[in-house]
């Protein structure tokens, strides 16, 4: 999945021109309450999907997710923890970093160093986050059982990946 995440409430779109599977989409109030819900998005399309009301974030998870889970309109998203750099912040705190972000407009991608579609995005990710640095906060998240500081940093070194990589490890 994928957050985004911005600084100011607005009527956010998206659309699924680039996108090859169908997703669930939550768009998310700045109280952190889900206010519009789009489940099963066509791959491929250009049409234009809105928030419709006016959210901080959107968040792009698996189509089949928000059923699976019993995710409704109402329900509150939590301010999780991640392990950055070997300090633990909240994703509240994240983005009020100004080192990493203007604005608190923050692009979080999960990712972990053994999936083989990890490996096919990861250098454009990097650049990504080299291009906005100081600017938004563009961060691979990876919420992978088993994987450690060390390992993910020592993946990190031989791939030359720069891009901040935060760590979740309980999911």
């Amino acid at each position: 999945g994928m957050l985004f995440l911005h600084s100011k409430d607005r009527v956010l779109t998206m659309w699924m021109a680039n996108t090859i599977l169908p997703l669930d989409m939550l768009f998310i109030a700045a109280d952190g309450k889900i206010a519009r819900i789009q489940e099963q998005t066509i791959p491929q399309s250009r049409e234009v999907i809105s928030s419709r009301k006016r959210v901080r974030a959107v968040l792009e998870l698996n189509a089949g997710t928000v059923r699976k889970h019993a995710i409704s309109v109402g329900d509150r998203v939590p301010d999780f923890e991640v392990t950055l750099d070997g300090r633990t912040w909240k994703l509240s705190e994240l983005r009020e970093n100004r080192d990493m972000t203007l604005d608190g407009t923050l692009v979080l991608t999960f990712w972990c160093s053994f999936c083989h579609s990890c490996r096919d995005m990861e250098q454009e990710l990097n650049r990504l986050a080299r291009q906005y640095r100081g600017k938004a906060g563009v961060i691979a998240l990876d919420a992978s059982a088993g994987e450690t500081r060390e390992s993910v940093a020592a993946f990190a070194k031989e791939n030359e990946l720069t891009m901040p990589i935060a760590l979740n490890a309980h999911g």
